[in-house]
């Protein structure tokens, strides 16, 4: 998937129809900005979750991706489909914008503790130990016991 300051769809058969126009937000209108939000970031589950779509796993993934760039850039404050779009960048290595996705759910939903986990583990593979061990941190202050995270700190600090 490419970002150059504007959405260029992947090709696939699974956005035809889809115009430039549907992808932008409409100014000053929120209620239609966050509807139109939640059909991209849906339409990103489906093409991850249906089995009837028989595309390889990384054509799926490049649309999904695509589907919830739209989302979060029509309405950035979908902490669901922020959360998604970087747990695919993590997977597809995009470790930079993966970062800013989990930044950005962190930012508008500060206790949820599997986005400060992956922001975790995102800083650490980019080599920001301290800054990784602080947000495994905060993963546990927002749920105790929280494995992952104290699984992710323990092992930083093993290194």
């Amino acid at each position: 998937c490419i970002w150059t300051g504007k959405m260029v769809p992947p090709a696939s058969r699974h956005v035809l129809g889809i115009t430039e126009p549907m992808c932008r937000q409409v100014p000053g209108n929120h209620a239609i900005n966050q509807l139109k939000s939640q059909v991209f970031h849906r339409l990103a589950v489906m093409m991850l979750e249906d089995p009837s779509i028989t595309d390889s796993e990384r054509a799926k993934m490049e649309v999904a991706v695509w589907y919830l760039r739209v989302s979060v850039k029509i309405d950035g404050s979908q902490k669901d489909a922020q959360f998604k779009l970087g747990g695919l960048l993590l997977r597809c290595d995009d470790l930079e914008d993966a970062l800013r996705c989990f930044r950005a759910v962190t930012r508008v939903a500060p206790e949820f503790a599997e986005a400060w986990n992956n922001l975790g583990v995102a800083q650490d593979r980019l080599g920001a130990k301290d800054d990784a061990c602080k947000s495994f941190q905060e993963a546990m202050r927002c749920k105790a016991n929280f494995q992952s995270a104290i699984c992710n700190l323990s092992i930083i600090t093993l290194r």
